[in-house]
């Protein structure tokens, strides 16, 4: 790849970017296509139907946010180990994406 000059043209920025010259830049040549990464489970079978069970009504109905699930999950000893495990992130996205496979479980 050779560096621009003080004025190229449209026609020779895009020959220059196209350029693959894997002699010079081997690590480019390898890294034309990155495969995605295996997803994490981070949510257990368990601590799913915990919290779908807990909150239950956060999910079918209303305002999904942190208060209202710690507020359901600070009722019962495995829900206060949820808000132990996971962050406020990961618990309030988890309520959110099983609100949106409601249409899909009935």
């Amino acid at each position: 790849m050779t560096p621009p000059k003080e004025s190229e043209t449209s026609n020779e920025r895009v020959a220059r970017m196209l350029d693959q010259n894997t002699e010079e830049y081997p690590d480019d040549a390898r890294s034309e296509c990155i495969p995605p990464l295996p997803m994490a489970q981070i949510f257990s079978k368990t601590h799913v139907q915990t919290l779908q069970k807990l909150c239950s009504d956060i999910i079918v109905r209303g305002i999904v946010n942190y208060q209202r699930i710690k507020e359901a999950l600070n009722k019962s000893t495995p829900g206060r180990h949820l808000l132990n495990a996971f962050t406020q992130f990961q618990l309030i996205n988890r309520v959110k994406y099983e609100r949106r496979q409601l249409p899909y479980k009935y």
